[in-house]
């Protein structure tokens, strides 16, 4: 797999997170990943663990914790600015390399990739605990 050019990697300067904030479009989201993966309790704020903020004051990438109908525990990542490799991609790359009998990658369950209208990715996967 090869790496994009530094010319296309993700700007962390303030320049490049300008206008970048989940926060305003947390419960849309939420709304709509609960219905798509027939959540048996919506996702709320109140499953949020961790939040990824920035310099500019916005909020980028939102973790929560949510459990599926068949009782799995699983980990909803919302990334806001569009990444310089998916999530899947980071973790099939991992598996790929990893030699280790005692750590594993998280199995991705959902994945909607980044779209400009929308202007951020959905990922979800297991919940490792440890």
């Amino acid at each position: 797999m090869a790496n994009k050019p530094a010319s296309e990697a993700i700007s962390t300067s303030k320049d490049g997170l300008a206008g970048v904030d989940l926060s305003p479009k947390i419960s849309s989201i939420f709304d709509a990943v609960s219905s798509d993966l027939s959540l048996p309790k919506p996702l709320s704020q109140d499953d949020i663990f961790q939040r990824s903020p920035y310099a500019t004051g916005g909020v980028g990438a939102v973790l929560a914790r949510t459990s599926l109908p068949d009782g799995r525990e699983v980990v909803v990542k919302i990334q806001g600015p569009k990444p310089n490799i998916s999530e899947p991609e980071m973790i099939k790359a991992f598996e790929a390399q990893n030699k280790s009998t005692r750590i594993h990658a998280p199995e991705v369950i959902s994945y909607d990739a980044w779209n400009q209208q929308r202007g951020y990715e959905i990922v979800v996967m297991e919940d490792i605990k440890g």
